[in-house]
């Protein structure tokens, strides 16, 4: 349990807690764990495009399985409803 804080989001300090997970999740684009933790906080973000950031930093594998599937269709669901306005 390397990152224990990219479990939640410092809404005090938004921008730099986005920047540091999407950070993390490049360096470790295939981490079952880091994934996990992300999908706690899919829904936390200010907006669908910062949940994308630290998603699209993962692996295509890791994006395609489990958590990651959840986390694509919720961004996919609430993208495509801002797309449409």
């Amino acid at each position: 349990m390397k990152y224990p804080s990219f479990g939640f989001l410092d809404m005090d300090n938004y921008k730099t807690s986005v920047a540091e997970k999407s950070y993390i999740a490049q360096q470790y684009p295939d981490s079952k764990y880091l994934m996990r933790m992300f999908w706690n906080i899919a829904g936390d973000f200010k907006s669908v495009d910062d949940a994308k950031k630290i998603f699209d930093n993962f692996s295509e594998k890791n994006r395609s399985n489990g958590f990651g599937k959840e986390i694509g269709s919720y961004i996919k669901l609430y993208s495509s409803a801002f797309d449409n306005h």
